[in-house]
């Protein structure tokens, strides 16, 4: 679902998307007893977060300047990290009921909806949608617009267009899947990637984030 709300209708639009089924997911969890019921919206409120997952770091790479690029992407990163701290702590608290838990999450599910049309769209998805329409010139015009709105000069604007189109042309070169493989400095690069992930999940990590309340209390940890 996000990589074709993503590639479709654009970066924002999947974002918009994807936090209004949040918040439609996240507001019955607070009310709803019956537990089939309950499941289903969390499935719904879990589609949503999934798709502006995937598309934010994809928007915030694509507009980001090239020297910040790396840093903001880790702030996403560091921001869920941060939630969760501040989640597992207000989770402890006697006065914070369960029903805040699972309604809150819809605040800046709602931030986002209402916020991110302020934003210009990503150049480069301008740039494949008006080849993919067969309006190359329209689709330079509009990532030009981004870009100026971006870094606020014409030159500045100029010069990332045609990295970004240099970019793109390169991109268009057909690989095997084979080169993951063959490649030494990819074929590293997806063996990092990977091993990561797993070692992330075998560490049960996912666990103690979602149940470390609950843990500490039995372990009657203050």
């Amino acid at each position: 679902v996000a990589p074709h709300c993503a590639k479709e209708y654009g970066r924002r639009e999947a974002m918009f998307l994807g936090s209004l089924v949040t918040v439609a997911g996240c507001l019955p969890q607070a009310v709803l007893v019956e537990i089939p019921h309950f499941l289903a919206v969390r499935f719904i409120a879990g589609v949503g977060v999934g798709v502006v997952t995937y598309a934010l770091p994809m928007f915030v790479s694509e507009i980001s300047p090239a020297e910040f690029r790396g840093v903001l992407g880790c702030f996403m990163q560091l921001t869920m990290v941060g939630g969760t701290v501040v989640a597992s702590i207000l989770n402890c608290q006697p006065w914070f009921e369960y029903q805040y838990s699972f309604a809150m999450p819809a605040i800046p599910a709602a931030v986002v909806a209402l916020g991110i049309f302020f934003f210009p769209t990503s150049p480069r998805f301008a740039l494949v949608t008006g080849q993919r329409r067969g309006l190359p010139d329209q689709g330079v015009e509009v990532a030009w617009k981004a870009l100026r709105s971006l870094r606020g000069s014409d030159a500045a604007a100029d010069e990332e267009l045609n990295l970004i189109m240099e970019s793109m042309a390169e991109e268009e070169t057909d690989t095997p899947w084979s080169t993951l493989w063959t490649v030494p400095s990819i074929r590293r690069r997806v063996i990092i990637a990977n091993l990561l992930q797993w070692m992330q999940q075998l560490t049960g990590v996912n666990a103690i984030l979602s149940y470390g309340p609950a843990i500490f209390q039995s372990a009657n940890v203050p």
